[in-house]
């Protein structure tokens, strides 16, 4: 089982508050979310991903906020999900059920024999894996998963991109693959 949170501690948002990224920069806080969660779901083996993480669901509320990394004995008050987050954050939201709706149509992502070559550049990790008896439209293909965890890159003769930071794309011919990002390219 892979995870980042998981249902005691700190829930991510939490979490990359707590590291200093602070609320006035709030598009870098979403897309930590989606880049942490991205990698996750890109991975080989079982993505676990906390209960509201994928619309950045915090416990650090109330006269409790300081007890939100072991929040066991505070019941509900300080451990309920606030579901008007799930609107408030529905780009997030779309992001991590394009995502996964994508892992779940390419065996490539789940299967312990799909890993094919990794590499890295300046930072950036490039992976393929083999799709053998997936969607369709993905069988026999080659995904090439790019986890940017910089600034923009322009990426070449990888195939047509199926995800970026804001899910699943409907123009597949860009080949920028965005900074904090994980994008991922069928050929």
């Amino acid at each position: 089982i892979n995870y980042i949170t998981a249902h005691d501690n700190l829930c991510l948002y939490d979490k990359i508050v707590k590291s200093g990224v602070t609320s006035s920069n709030e598009a870098y806080q979403t897309a930590i979310v989606k880049f942490g969660h991205g990698m996750l779901l890109v991975s080989q083996g079982i993505p676990f991903i906390h209960a509201g993480d994928e619309f950045l669901r915090t416990k650090a509320k109330g006269p409790w906020a300081s007890e939100a990394h072991n929040s066991y004995m505070f019941g509900q008050t300080l451990n309920e999900i606030d579901w008007s987050r799930k609107a408030t954050y529905a780009a997030e939201f779309k992001f991590h059920k394009d995502l996964i709706a994508f892992r779940k149509a390419n065996d490539g992502l789940r299967n312990r024999n799909g890993v094919g070559s990794a590499s890295v550049s300046n930072g950036v990790v490039y992976y393929t894996v083999a799709n053998s008896s997936s969607s369709p439209e993905n069988k026999n293909k080659t995904l090439t998963i790019v986890i940017n965890p910089s600034s923009n890159i322009t990426v070449s003769g990888k195939g047509t991109m199926a995800i970026n930071k804001i899910g699943a794309v409907s123009d597949g011919s860009n080949t920028t693959c965005e900074g904090t990002g994980v994008t991922i390219f069928v050929k």
